[in-house]
């Protein structure tokens, strides 16, 4: 049996996950019109309000563009460029969603990963999201933290319907019940009480 309610469920933690790696994403440059023939311009990466790292990105055609970016190896700083294939693929309702094309796998991919001085996409390097590793407990976590986003509080957000607030409110109700629930299962499972 995987998965499921069981104590323990949630896959084991076996792959690296996507959230420790830098990463860029061309549905952003696209939104913000940043892809642009013969364009340059600069990405960054920022950690409570500092930058930590950047990237040059030359856009060589509309099918091509360079990443320029340096890295430390052995304490010594080296510039490096690496040429990213693009593709697109037509929407259905008009207009066109650009791609990148995996430099490992050939993949289309709307984000790719830097790991060990390299590009990839998240399949190259085998990552996984952190929710795949949840167990049954942080996924009601998650869950109680959605309805509580949405809920906003003690006092019915303005323009939901009563109805709506109602029907969150016992979402959450039966979602802390139930987390209380298998807390206190896994507490005397832990200190031998059952």
């Amino acid at each position: 049996m995987r998965g499921g309610m069981r104590h323990g469920a949630g896959r084991p933690a076996q792959h690296g996950k996507v959230d420790h790696h830098r990463q860029i994403d061309i549905r952003r440059w696209a939104r913000e019109s940043m892809i642009k023939d013969g364009g340059y311009f600069g990405w960054q990466w920022q950690q409570d309000g500092k930058q930590v790292a950047s990237i040059g990105v030359r856009v060589n055609s509309a099918d091509m563009l360079t990443l320029i970016y340096r890295l430390e190896r052995d304490e010594v700083w080296r510039e490096e460029s690496i040429p990213i294939r693009l593709a697109k693929t037509a929407c259905h309702y008009g207009g066109e969603r650009p791609w990148f094309i995996c430099p490992h796998c050939g993949r289309q991919a709307a984000i790719l990963y830097l790991a060990s001085g390299k590009w990839f996409c998240r399949e190259s390097l085998k990552l996984t999201y952190a929710s795949q590793s949840e167990d049954y407990l942080d996924r009601l976590n998650r869950k109680k933290s959605k309805l509580e986003a949405k809920l906003q509080g003690s006092r019915k957000p303005k323009g939901m319907h009563q109805i709506s607030y109602e029907r969150l409110k016992q979402q959450w109700i039966n979602a802390e019940m139930t987390w209380d629930n298998e807390f206190a299962i896994r507490a005397m499972q832990l200190f031998g009480s059952l």
